[in-house]
């Protein structure tokens, strides 16, 4: 609050709220993100890898800092459900396990899992 000529005035200020990473909920951002990732390496299953910044995130417009992309990396390898590839020119991509075929197969996506799960 601020004093002037006798007033007492406070002093208000606006703010937009909208959504970012921050304030999102890591498990909602995972689960989305799994998602996504599921199904463009299945809907795109004739390419052996893909890479997950630029055929993935790129072309869907997601943007991450830096920190919660390796975050989403660790997350998606930890799952099992994918695996990176190796060799040279394949930093940063990924494809399909076993077990994330049959997951798409079985359930059609990491989300019907979920909720199939839930049920």
């Amino acid at each position: 609050m601020k004093q002037t000529k006798g007033k007492i005035v406070k002093s208000v200020r606006q703010e937009k709220k909208t959504p970012t990473v921050n304030a999102l909920d890591h498990s909602e951002i995972d689960k989305s993100l799994c998602d996504l990732v599921l199904h463009s390496l299945y809907d795109n299953a004739h390419k052996s890898a893909m890479s997950l910044e630029n055929e993935i995130f790129e072309p869907n417009h997601v943007k991450l800092p830096i920190q919660e992309s390796q975050r989403i990396w660790n997350v998606l390898l930890g799952s099992g459900w994918v695996v990176p590839c190796v060799g040279f020119g394949n930093a940063g991509k990924i494809g399909l396990s076993k077990a994330g075929y049959q997951l798409m197969v079985q359930f059609g996506g990491y989300k019907q899992f979920l909720a199939s799960a839930g049920a």
